[in-house]
C-alpha cells in the first residue's frame, strides 16, 4: 500500500511539472511576482470553481460506495469492491478525450462565430460517447465475467464480484453518456446545467447510499447516480440546440 501511494504521488507531481513546463514553454508565458487582481481571476474562478464543486461531490460519492460495503462487515464484499471499483475507474478514462475535445474545441468555434461548426462538433461528439460508452460498458460486465482470473485467484471474490457486473455496465454506460455531456456542457458555456446535473445526481446517490446496504447498495448508487446525471443532462438538450440556434441566427453571441 505505501508503495502504491508514493508512485500514484509521486507520478501526480512529475505529470503535473512537465505540464507546467510544456504550456510555458508553448503559451510563452512570463512568469512575475505580481497578485493578480480578483476581477482579473473572476472567469477563471466561474469555470475552475464549478469543475471544483462537481469533482469533489463526485469523489465524496464514491468514497461513499467504499464506506457502505465497509459497513456491512464482510471482507470479500470488500475486495470484490476495490476490484470493480478500479475497474469502472480505468475503463471511465476513455470518456474523458471526448469531454476534454467539446471543452477546447468548441468555445473556440463559438468564439470565432461558427456556431454551426459548434453545433456539428457536439452531435459527432454525443454519437460517440454512446459508441465508447457501449464498449466500456460491455467490456466492464466482460472482463470479470469471462476472465476473472485476471483480477483474483479467489473463487469467492470472483464469485461477489460477478454479482454487481451488471450494475457495473450499467452504471459505466450512463455515466460515460453523462461525463461527455458535461463536456459539452462546459464548452458551449451551460455552466449552471453542468453544476445542476452534478448537484442533483450526487443528492440522488447519497439518498441510495443513506439506504443501501453492503456491495449490491454501493452499486445500486452508481446506477443512480449515472442514470440521474444522464437523465438531466439529456433533458437539457434542447435548451443547448436553441442556444446554438441562437448564435447561428447572430440574436446572441457567445460571451
Amino acid at each position: 500500500v505505501a508503495g502504491a501511494a508514493a508512485a500514484t504521488a509521486l507520478s501526480s507531481y512529475v505529470g503535473a511539472g512537465v505540464a507546467v513546463v510544456v504550456l510555458s514553454r508553448k503559451l510563452r508565458v512570463k512568469w512575475g511576482s505580481r497578485i493578480p487582481r480578483l476581477k482579473e481571476l473572476v472567469p477563471f474562478l466561474q469555470i475552475s470553481g464549478a469543475l471544483l464543486v462537481s469533482s469533489v461531490l463526485a469523489g465524496l460519492t464514491y468514497s461513499g460506495t467504499t464506506r457502505v460495503v465497509n459497513s456491512a462487515g464482510v471482507v470479500v464484499e470488500s475486495a470484490a469492491h476495490q476490484i470493480g471499483l478500479q475497474t469502472w475507474w480505468l475503463l471511465s478514462y476513455f470518456a474523458t478525450p471526448l469531454s476534454l475535445a467539446a471543452q477546447s474545441i468548441a468555445p473556440r468555434e463559438l468564439a470565432e462565430g461558427r456556431p454551426s461548426i459548434a453545433r456539428s462538433l457536439v452531435n459527432r461528439i454525443i454519437a460517440m460517447a454512446l459508441i465508447v460508452a457501449g464498449g466500456v460498458g460491455a467490456t466492464n460486465w466482460a472482463l470479470p465475467t469471462l476472465v476473472p482470473s485476471m483480477f483474483t485467484q479467489d473463487a469467492a471474490v470472483a464469485k461477489m464480484l460477478q454479482s454487481v457486473t451488471f450494475k457495473a455496465l450499467v452504471a459505466q454506460v450512463l455515466i460515460t453518456v453523462g461525463s461527455v455531456l458535461d463536456g459539452v456542457y462546459i464548452g458551449t458555456g451551460r455552466l449552471r446545467q453542468y453544476l445542476f446535473a452534478g448537484i442533483s445526481s450526487t443528492a440522488v446517490a447519497w439518498t441510495m447510499l443513506y439506504y443501501g446496504v453492503g456491495l449490491q447498495g454501493a452499486w445500486t448508487a452508481l446506477v443512480c447516480l449515472g442514470l440521474a446525471r444522464s437523465i438531466v443532462n439529456v433533458g437539457g438538450l434542447p435548451r443547448l440546440y436553441y442556444k446554438l440556434g441562437l448564435f447561428e441566427s447572430g440574436k446572441e453571441k457567445f460571451e
